[in-house]
């Protein structure tokens, strides 16, 4: 694995935990007010937008294998 794998695998791997935490707090009912519930709903769709990004461009480099 070279050094761009290895950094764009960790990259997924850090966004797939983020999403996890927003998930679980949306679930809970964590978020007090709509601010923030909107905050977070934004932050989902950008980290969700990079995360297809990267792996759409891995594929299509013939580098990418699901963790």
């Amino acid at each position: 694995m070279d050094d761009i794998s290895y950094a764009t695998s960790k990259i997924v791997r850090l966004i797939r935990e983020r999403l996890d935490e927003l998930q679980e707090g949306m679930m809970a009912g964590s978020f007090t007010n709509y601010e923030d519930y909107r905050s977070a709903v934004g932050e989902v769709r950008g980290l969700t937008f990079i995360e297809q990004y990267i792996v759409e461009l891995r594929s299509k480099a013939g580098d990418y294998d699901e963790d």
